[in-house]
């Protein structure tokens, strides 16, 4: 049996994003939709819904009226709901929890990926209480990309990824990462190799997770060839330049890789959550500069149009994939706490997979425009 999910929000612009995107993820299970409260409520009363997605503001209603209706005993709720607002007021938040809300999501720092692993978080931890154990969704962990999901990669060079492993992998995983900073000495800074140093993180459900990915986006055997763990300091403002990682290997031979990166705890705009821009993986390689001590292979702004930037924050246990040719960047560290990150390169095995890369890659690179080597000073 599918699950039923109930989308109550007025807002047209806001409830058809996140609708499509529902849907997308949830091909076999049910996405009920209401504009207003009432049909929200009587869709409530005639149909099962094992999770409510609920806007407070309703043109008819506030959606804590539903709140209050749907979840029976505050202090112990059976039903998942999941509430959406665009007011920046914690005591709303608090309030909505109170009255037994499993989480309160601010659409401005809400994506599609999101609201997908906290719906499928709040089905995994109350289900148990009054929902059948089929109900929660068996992909969880155990990630393969959709058919809809590798168009927009190869349309945009970039996808982000939810679900692609568990929060309690993830946390296994710092586990792992974290003593290798303070064996140096410092708790922040980058780490080249950290496979090489831990193997054990091949057993992680994060690693096989990638690597099943990389398989279904090549055609072919990989190998995990390269990665590191970026952890960025406290109150770096510096961020990460806008660069293509074609740059820091080979300038005249297309790259045949594919580059998933992993946080260790949510990020955001205001922690350094990866910034790209769609389509730029078509345009080839651009000149890169040293600007700074920090950045050696960079693009200056100039020659970027920015403005197409698209921000990805991430939940625990999501990460975005990218080419080699996308052009990307990373904000600063705005927060007091080090922004844990890791990133893992695939590429297929042989010569034969060095002189071809991965399907998915090989058709980006027949369309981009070739490298001219006296365009690059470094």
């Amino acid at each position: 049996m599918g699950i039923n999910i109930l989308f109550i929000d007025g807002d047209t612009d806001d409830h058809k994003y996140f609708v499509h995107r529902l849907k997308r993820i949830f091909p076999d299970d049910q996405i009920l939709e209401a504009y207003s409260g009432n049909i929200g409520c009587e869709i409530l009363r005639r149909e099962r819904i094992d999770c409510l997605v609920l806007e407070l503001d309703l043109p008819d209603m506030s959606g804590f009226q539903i709140l209050a209706n749907a979840v029976s005993a505050a202090s112990a709720p059976k039903l998942p709901v999941i509430v959406l607002t665009r007011v920046a007021n914690r005591d709303i938040w608090e309030l909505a929890k109170k009255n037994g809300a499993y989480a309160c999501l601010w659409k401005p720092c809400t994506t599609g990926d999101v609201l997908v692993t906290t719906i499928e978080r709040g089905l995994a931890k109350l289900a148990p209480q009054g929902k059948e154990t089929d109900s929660i969704p068996s992909h969880v962990g155990q990630r393969h990309l959709t058919a809809a999901e590798i168009e927009a990669f190869q349309r945009d060079g970039f996808l982000s990824v939810s679900n692609l492993t568990t929060p309690g992998d993830i946390v296994h995983l710092q586990r792992i990462i974290d003593p290798l900073f303070k064996s140096l000495g410092h708790p922040f800074g980058v780490i080249d190799h950290v496979l090489r140093i831990a193997p054990a993180i091949r057993e992680t459900t994060a690693f096989q997770s990638c690597h099943r990915i990389a398989q279904q986006l090549g055609g072919m055997t990989n190998y995990a060839s390269f990665d590191q763990a970026l952890y960025k300091r406290p109150h770096e403002l510096h961020g990460t330049r806008w660069h293509q990682d074609q740059a820091f290997r080979n300038r005249f031979f297309p790259m045949n890789t594919l580059h998933f990166w992993i946080p260790l705890q949510p990020v955001t705009a205001y922690n350094g959550c990866l910034h790209f821009i769609p389509g730029s993986h078509q345009k080839g390689l651009f000149p890169h500069y040293q600007i700074d001590a920090h950045d050696r292979y960079a693009i200056t702004t100039d020659k970027v149009d920015i403005s197409q930037a698209v921000p990805c924050p991430l939940s625990v246990g999501s990460a975005t994939i990218h080419t080699p040719l996308t052009l990307h960047a990373a904000l600063p560290n705005n927060t007091e706490d080090i922004r844990r990150a890791w990133a893992l390169v695939f590429r297929p095995f042989g010569r034969l997979g060095a002189l071809n890369p991965f399907p998915a890659v090989r058709q980006l690179f027949m369309k981009a425009k070739p490298p001219v080597a006296d365009s690059y000073p470094l």
